[in-house]
């Protein structure tokens, strides 16, 4: 199923916490944590039309694809911005349904569309993970989401981040996010989620 140099890949890589259930805060307006996990797979469940059928052979261009994909069509507007005539001031995580309807949405938002548009586009499970952490800003450090995708072209993980660094190059002219300058942009996971198996 996988290649040995996958295999030996996955070994190391902290896969286990991965696979566990992250609880979060998604809406601030309401007092409970929320499974992240089982927000994925609502997610999954509900795909929105007018997203097209990404099915290029090579996985690396394909993931790439989805990204400008998401960069081209959605416009990042913040919670805290006018959207569509409603104010938010809390943190609110579209699905994917939302984010396409809205043609606008945030980092996690856009993160999330791009994870979904992944798994429906049959990219590999263990290859893709949404993630949640730090990253330097002009003003210091800030909370962000992206998602991260496994290259086959040299086994390591790329961002695929369509509202923080935005890099529309192909996978071989891109810089992993385990090189010193990307590094310095993406600083602390607070969490990665890699969900298994099939579209439910």
């Amino acid at each position: 199923m996988f290649s040995d140099k996958f295999k030996e890949k996955l070994k190391g890589m902290g896969w286990a916490y991965m696979f566990k259930d992250v609880w979060f805060r998604i809406f601030s307006d309401k007092p409970n944590y929320y499974s992240v996990n089982e927000f994925l797979k609502k997610c999954l469940d509900e795909k929105p039309e007018g997203i097209p059928i990404f099915n290029c052979k090579d996985e690396d261009k394909r993931v790439v694809e989805i990204l400008r994909f998401v960069k081209k069509n959605i416009e990042y507007v913040s919670d805290n911005n006018r959207r569509k005539g409603s104010i938010r001031k809390v943190e609110h995580w579209q699905t994917p349904f939302e984010t396409m309807y809205l043609k606008t949405g945030d980092c996690e938002d856009q993160a999330i569309l791009i994870y979904c548009i992944c798994k429906w586009s049959m990219v590999n499970s263990m290859k893709i993970r949404f993630v949640c952490g730090d990253v330097k800003t002009s003003s210091g450090v800030s909370g962000h989401a992206w998602t991260e995708y496994l290259a086959d072209y040299d086994m390591d993980w790329y961002a695929m981040d369509s509202a923080y660094y935005f890099d529309f190059d192909l996978v071989p002219d891109r810089r992993s996010i385990n090189t010193i300058s990307m590094s310095n942009l993406y600083l602390k996971r607070w969490f990665k989620i890699c969900l298994i198996g099939g579209i439910r």
